[in-house]
């Protein structure tokens, strides 16, 4: 629909999956939000990410929890640089806890929607 911007969104595998999809399909968005998650093929993802048009300044929420005991906080420094190596505008939230979504994730992702709409956060 016209005017109607998309996110992408996902928590643990689902970011990967949403990493994924924008990767390989011509899926037009407004931003991305990934929760927890990691790499999920990146040999596949790098040149991909290097090569596809529409990610430089692409706004990239990355949260991580620092005691993840799913998916090792290395994994999600290691998905941040991926994304500012391909010019995203990426917004990075460590933070202290597990594999969850903790309430500062979930204000960073408000602001983030207000900012693609155009309000004030």
């Amino acid at each position: 629909r016209p005017g109607v911007r998309l996110v992408l969104a996902g928590f643990s595998q689902g970011g990967m999956l949403a990493c994924d999809l924008l990767l390989h399909e011509d899926v037009p968005v407004a931003a991305l939000a990934l929760f927890s998650s990691s790499c999920l093929a990146l040999d596949e993802w790098r040149p991909r990410l290097r090569q596809r048009p529409g990610l430089r300044g692409l706004p990239v929420l990355v949260t991580h929890g620092r005691q993840d005991e799913d998916l090792a906080f290395a994994a999600g420094l290691r998905l941040r640089d991926e994304w500012v190596a391909a010019g995203a505008d990426v917004r990075w939230l460590p933070f202290d806890g597990g594999h969850i979504i903790p309430m500062p994730a979930w204000r960073a992702l408000r602001t983030l929607l207000r900012e693609i709409q155009g309000e004030p956060s």
